[in-house]
């Protein structure tokens, strides 16, 4: 708090002190303190204004609101649109309530990433399939399988999701 009180606009303070509060448990007040360091920063992108809009998503995902966190996710998105890790928690939540088209959209960010983050890029590929065989789509399964196999010969998933569509 002291910090903030001598940069109260930098932005790697507030996102520190909204972590420590979600630590505590005290997800009301990091919240507020999010919310408006938010609002003073208007529409202007940045990663600092990306990172706060993550720690919204995560309170929402904390209060169990998983609409919330999606709409959350979907906004520091766009905000920072190459950020790696902001689109593996979008595609995994996507992936998990149903909305393919969003989790296609993370998915892309997360494979046209340089450096690694919390989701691989052969995972991310796998994903890609998985969601091509809900779709129907056992060509486009097949290939996006295979790609997360090029990408990382050792991951198992990959392998066994292959076989599943009759590949080996």
């Amino acid at each position: 708090r002291e910090a903030l009180a001598r940069r109260p606009d930098d932005g790697d303070t507030i996102v520190r002190l909204a972590d420590a509060y979600m630590g505590a448990d005290a997800l009301a007040e990091a919240g507020e303190l999010l919310n408006d360091a938010i609002n003073q920063k208007g529409r202007k992108r940045s990663p600092a204004l990306a990172g706060m809009q993550l720690r919204m998503a995560r309170i929402a995902g904390l209060s169990d609101d998983a609409a919330t966190q999606m709409e959350w996710l979907k906004v520091a998105l766009d905000t920072d649109k190459g950020s790696g890790v902001i689109a593996a928690e979008l595609a995994e939540l996507a992936i998990a309530m149903g909305d393919d088209t969003t989790a296609m959209n993370a998915l892309k960010v997360v494979a046209l990433q340089k450096t690694p983050g919390p989701m691989s890029k052969a995972v991310a590929f796998l994903r890609k399939a998985q969601i091509a065989a809900r779709q129907g789509e056992s060509q486009k399964a097949v290939l996006w399988a295979r790609r997360a196999r090029i990408e990382d010969s050792e991951l198992a998933e990959a392998e066994i999701f292959l076989q599943s569509l009759g590949e080996g």
